[in-house]
């Protein structure tokens, strides 16, 4: 009975980071409009990190945040990623 409960567990564990993953995106790009600018930096790294073609955009958008350490953020993460779209923005 143990063997069977882990089995399903362990299958369980292993169909959630898909959709934990797609979570987590959705969920950092919402951050990046937080008011604290800590949430918005701790977001876009995480975005980088996961390294989705999602974010890109909102990511483009943070490089003109007001604080220096967002924008920063931002261009490391989309750096990360290395979707062409990201690189006027960059340049700019």
């Amino acid at each position: 009975m143990r063997c069977r409960m882990a089995l399903f567990a362990l299958l369980i564990a292993s169909m959630s980071p898909a959709v934990s993953h797609a979570d987590a995106v959705s969920k950092n790009i919402e951050l990046l409009q937080n008011a604290d600018p800590l949430k918005r930096r701790t977001a876009a790294r995480a975005l980088g990190k996961a390294g989705s073609s999602e974010a890109v955009i909102p990511l483009i958008k943070a490089l003109v945040d007001d604080d220096h350490f967002v924008r920063a953020a931002a261009a490391q993460a989309l750096g990360s990623i290395g979707d062409h779209k990201s690189v006027p923005a960059l340049v700019s």
